[in-house]
């Protein structure tokens, strides 16, 4: 009778053990249903680098060497490994969703992917967002694809606030009531579509993210480095955009005419006997040969910097988008440059108004590391 009692209470408690198991489990989940009614899913996709500069294999092995490629983390020092939890925090100009947002990382070298699995304190709980390392031609590309079922509502709320002013102005000017947008929710890819013909975006997380790497990786050294006796446009193009053949003078032209890069300014100056040059780049959208001018349509501006060795020129550092050196109605800030305290800065000083209250802003990027810095 003794042992009967003793398997009796093992069972039971082997049975709690498994009811636990169970439902812990959901708290990852893996599958959506395709037909659920929150179903809904976003797909983005970066350039990185050639494959003449770093192979793929290469690429995944940075890619999962620091947490900030990852995903928007809170503390950049936290570990990375199979199965580890990280603590993201949605915050940007104009936007921060309060709290931490968990998720845990599934790695999985074999196919150059990572999953973020949401855990239940994140604001888009449930879903998932696999990035995936991928090679296409010479090329190498990071692959995001969210999906999830959260309820609408809370969904929508959240793109919307991250697009607050493009979204306020838009549903309004078109006439869009709170039922229309909710009922984007079924097919939320037409929805995005919608937000990006109108130069609202809707993917800026993770391009902040995929942007932060791309610029780690154009840091590394080039194997297979481009290098000239002069500082002339067919130099630079090539250096700074490889493969590209499509341009004119100071300008270059992709995606058939969709969007158009300049060069707006340039700058040189000597540092511990080492001669530099900096050129300044504006990347515009196009609509049948007009640069596109709205409100939201900020142009992208990014910077690049090259060092003579010798008696040759090449590209040190390329950083793409830097915040607030763009501006509102397709222009960018005003940009200057200085030197304080024997360091090199670029200058931008802008205005836009916001909900009706003027914003100002001045702010400066050290030369030598591209990073923001305060100058009295």
């Amino acid at each position: 009778m003794k042992y009967i009692l003793t398997i009796v209470f093992l069972l039971i408690v082997i049975s709690a053990f498994c009811q636990v198991a169970v439902e812990v489990r959901p708290l990852i989940v893996d599958k959506y249903d395709s037909k659920a009614p929150n179903y809904h899913r976003y797909p983005n996709e970066t350039f990185v680098t050639r494959t003449n500069k770093l192979s793929r294999d290469e690429v995944y092995d940075k890619f999962i060497s620091e947490a900030r490629f990852l995903a928007p983390v809170y503390d950049d020092n936290q570990p990375v490994f199979n199965g580890c939890q990280l603590l993201l925090r949605i915050s940007m100009p104009g936007l921060n969703i309060p709290g931490f947002h968990p998720i845990q990382v599934l790695i999985n070298k074999l196919e150059y992917k990572v999953t973020n699995y949401t855990l239940p304190d994140h604001i888009l709980h449930p879903g998932k967002v696999e990035r995936k390392i991928i090679e296409r031609n010479d090329s190498i590309f990071i692959s995001t694809l969210g999906v999830g079922t959260l309820s609408v509502d809370k969904f929508f709320d959240y793109y919307l606030t991250l697009n607050s002013q493009c979204i306020v102005e838009l549903l309004a000017s078109n006439g869009f009531t709170f039922a229309e947008r909710k009922a984007f929710g079924r097919a939320f890819e037409k929805f995005a579509s919608w937000l990006n013909e109108r130069q609202c975006v809707v993917d800026y997380v993770w391009d902040l993210v995929d942007n932060r790497f791309v610029s780690f990786i154009e840091n590394l050294p080039d194997k297979s480095a481009i290098t000239s006796p002069n500082m002339n446009p067919s130099f630079i193009w090539a250096a700074v955009y490889p493969g590209e053949s499509s341009f004119e003078g100071s300008k270059i032209t992709k995606d058939n005419g969709a969007q158009k890069i300049e060069m707006h300014k340039n700058y040189s100056y000597s540092i511990n006997g080492i001669d530099k040059y900096i050129v300044v780049f504006l990347s515009n959208n196009y609509s049948n040969e007009e640069k596109e001018n709205c409100h939201a349509c900020f142009p992208i501006v990014s910077i690049a910097r090259f060092l003579r060795k010798g008696s040759l020129w090449s590209l040190e550092q390329f950083q793409k988008d830097f915040p607030f050196l763009g501006g509102p109605w397709g222009e960018p800030s005003v940009i200057t440059f200085l030197t304080e305290n024997g360091k090199h800065y670029v200058k931008g000083v802008g205005e836009d108004m916001h909900f009706g209250q003027q914003q100002n802003w001045t702010i400066y990027y050290n030369l030598e590391d591209f990073k923001e810095e305060k100058v009295k």
